[in-house]
């Protein structure tokens, strides 16, 4: 994902490797936690649409022939987003919306919205029928009352994603420091490339910051910095960007 979005292979390689090898992906790589999944998902997709998320974005035919079984694919996972854990439902959107960008600029345009819709319908009902399979309740979870009540708090923000990187014990800061320069490459990302730090900021938005609404934002996570797993990709855009400024300074 990184060298299609313009990180050297180098680069890409050495950021990827610190990821692989430190907090949080190294606690739960083993893990059966719905993070893992999702994060992959978002990777599959975000790779999908990686021409969408550079500077003088163009519309473009990813797979040839094989454009609308990707689409379809792409739908696929992104509907079992939600199945992993609702905090996804945001996510979910987000990568849903640049499929339909996808959609919207492809040929056969009406062939595909037809199919896109159908398969978008399907894992709607297979929801629908998973929550009445499981609480005799189509809505689920996000039915007032339910598991979500009192769960989303904008207020908690202003602990949370402070926590997220500084909370002693299982702040990511705290645990891997070198995740420090991650903020140094999306300032530096920041000054040059305004939409990539747009789409990259909504990104954090729906991942770590849909964990962090939770008045109790640290709790169930168990080993540290599991809140910021499906954030990863940011991360390591910030990483990336940060590393030659790095070797340039040595």
């Amino acid at each position: 994902w990184q060298t299609r979005i313009g990180i050297s292979h180098l680069t890409a390689l050495i950021s990827t490797i610190i990821i692989a090898g430190l907090s949080p992906i190294s606690y739960y790589s083993n893990q059966l936690y719905p993070d893992i999944p999702g994060l992959l998902i978002s990777l599959v997709i975000l790779v999908y649409l990686s021409h969408w998320q550079i500077p003088n974005v163009k519309f473009r035919i990813v797979g040839g022939r094989l454009e609308l079984p990707l689409i379809v694919i792409g739908i696929s996972l992104i509907g079992l987003l939600p199945f992993l854990h609702p905090r996804f439902i945001p996510l979910s959107i987000l990568l849903g919306f640049g499929i339909l960008i996808q959609v919207f600029y492809i040929k056969n345009k009406l062939l595909t919205s037809l199919i896109s819709s159908s398969v978008l319908i399907g894992i709607i009902f297979l929801h629908i029928s998973y929550h009445l399979a499981l609480s005799n309740d189509w809505l689920g979870p996000f039915r007032p009352g339910n598991t979500l009540e009192n769960a989303l708090d904008i207020a908690t923000w202003r602990f949370s994603l402070f926590g997220h990187w500084f909370a002693a014990e299982i702040g990511l800061i705290h645990l891997a420091p070198i995740f420090l320069l991650s903020f140094v490459g999306i300032v530096k990302l920041g000054k040059s490339h305004w939409k990539i730090i747009f789409i990259a900021g909504i990104f954090y938005i729906v991942t770590a910051g849909v964990n962090g609404l939770h008045p109790h934002w640290s709790f169930g996570y168990c080993l540290p910095a599991r809140f910021l797993i499906t954030a990863i990709p940011v991360i390591a855009l910030g990483l990336s960007i940060a590393l030659p400024l790095l070797k340039n300074s040595i």
